[in-house]
């Protein structure tokens, strides 16, 4: 199973640690906006749109700040994986 996240800060690594608490063979990916972005163990960092309509993501996680929700939804809507939004609208 491959998982989507997007905002890979404190909550966002949190829900990493839980979901592989669940299900300890899961695949993660992350949606990075800079190549500088910081390498975490256990994740696959993406950094293109390209690179994300190359996977079949189970489901995606926005955990941005609110403020980005609108921004990442409209264009990950595009892959037509169902998300779960972090925080509200």
């Amino acid at each position: 199973m491959k998982i989507l996240i997007v905002g890979l800060g404190s909550i966002g690594l949190k829900h990493v640690s839980i979901l592989k608490e669940i299900k300890p063979k899961i695949i993660i990916y992350a949606y990075r906006s800079t190549k500088k972005a910081t390498e975490t163990k256990g994740i696959i960092n993406l950094f293109s749109f390209d690179e994300l309509r190359k996977h079949d993501f189970y489901f995606i996680l926005i955990s941005t700040p609110s403020a980005l929700h609108k921004r990442h939804i409209l264009k990950l809507s595009e892959l037509q994986v169902p998300m779960m939004i972090e925080k509200p609208l």
